[in-house]
């Protein structure tokens, strides 16, 4: 049987500056020259334990809590229950159950507001409904890029999560190991915000984020981080290793880990519909399929490693619902690298490698948020083949 208790006391500052002075020079910062200090500050109170417990020679039992006190956002109590069984020496199977807790940081809470442009051109959906301007002097609010308010927001509250897995791990030859384990996370009260697209798409739903000026105009919308509703996530972690005994010309080997995405549900409000985002657009995309594998070989000092990177392709973004691009599929993305390390000098590591060793162009993506248009750089490289030299000394 195991043991084991701590606690922790953690008292955390956060302070932005902004120099007023420059930031009424240059208007289009969209900062607030008026409010030059964002500041916060929280104390934190945690006490956790864990236990190990050997229920019989080939199953043992976890049991662990955590108990945080926060000076801005009150106390939690999470659980954590686990199980292991190993019959065999070649095989053991896991499984945990948990809850969570997060709070909000900081930053998120502090953060200083700031305005910018949407990254598409919309209608204002009161005085430009389907693109015809209700006035003629309304004829501005038509195809045009509004301003958008993004920012911290005092308002935030706690995200709480549970999350299940259950796995095996199986040994079936030395140094050839196959883990594979489930997951399923939910978690409510994300702290996130809802994109632009959304909020013009419909704008009855979102009627309080538009923030009108005296005549009815926008004068911009609000995309500040806020608590929306949670997300309903379950997948397969897969890795598989293996190692040959070292010989006269050294040891080989390979390796390859993925995650397959079952479901990722995402509710962008409390209590609304829950929308499927796996293999769609949803900054960034949720891939139903994603691996690294590898080939490697070591001998003495020298190791080499060849890298395969692999992304399954997804539904892209489609906002401008321009002919041609409505349905558009950002396609499949794999790349390829090389890297080669020697340690043969007293303290010193020497690493080569090139990137994207067969100058792969990043997959075209009709992306809009972001300013970003042609290709989306949280899915694909823009930089083409890159060659580096690293060394690391140690004293």
């Amino acid at each position: 049987m195991g043991f084991a208790f701590g606690g922790s006391f953690t008292t955390q500052d956060w302070e932005a500056k902004v120099n007023s002075d420059l930031v009424r020079l240059v208007p289009g910062s969209g900062i607030d020259p008026d409010k030059p200090i964002s500041k916060g500050d929280r104390d934190i109170t945690a006490v956790f334990s864990e236990l190990q417990i050997p229920i019989t020679s080939t199953l043992e039992a976890q049991l662990a809590a955590r108990y945080d006190d926060y000076s801005d956002f009150g106390d939690t109590f999470n659980p954590k229950v686990g199980l292991r069984w190993e019959p065999l020496k070649q095989l053991m199977f896991r499984s945990t159950y948990s809850t969570g807790f997060r709070a909000p940081s900081l930053y998120e809470i502090n953060a200083p507001q700031s305005q910018t442009y949407t990254g598409a051109k919309y209608d204002d959906p009161v005085l430009c409904p389907g693109g015809v301007a209700t006035s003629p002097q309304y004829q501005t609010e038509c195809n045009t890029q509004f301003k958008r308010m993004q920012g911290g927001n005092s308002e935030l509250q706690p995200e709480e999560s549970t999350t299940f897995t259950a796995g095996f791990v199986f040994e079936p030859l030395k140094n050839l190991v196959l883990a594979v384990d489930y997951y399923n996370i939910e978690i409510e009260n994300l702290i996130g915000l809802t994109g632009e697209t959304s909020i013009f798409e419909d704008p009855t739903k979102y009627a309080d984020r538009f923030v009108r000026d005296a005549d009815g105009r926008i004068q911009y919308i609000n995309t500040t981080l806020m608590n929306t509703g949670g997300i309903k996530t379950e997948g397969i972690d897969i890795s598989l290793d293996y190692l040959t005994p070292m010989t006269s010309t050294g040891r080989f080997g390979f390796g390859i880990n993925g995650t397959y995405v079952i479901k990722n549900d995402y509710q962008e409000e409390k209590d609304g519909d829950w929308e499927g985002l796996v293999g769609v657009y949803d900054d960034p995309a949720v891939l139903r399929w994603k691996h690294t594998a590898n080939i490697n070989w070591s001998y003495e000092d020298w190791k080499l490693v060849f890298e395969q990177q692999f992304f399954r392709g997804y539904h892209d973004q489609n906002a401008t619902g321009e002919e041609g691009f409505d349905n558009h599929k950002v396609p499949d993305y794999t790349l390829y690298n090389i890297a080669g390390t020697y340690k043969g000098f007293k303290n010193l590591t020497l690493t080569g490698g090139i990137k994207n060793l067969f100058d792969e162009e990043p997959a075209a993506s009709n992306v809009l948020d972001n300013f970003q248009y042609g290709y989306d750089p949280r899915y694909s490289d823009p930089t083409g083949r890159t060659f580096y030299v690293r060394g690391t000394y140690t004293f």
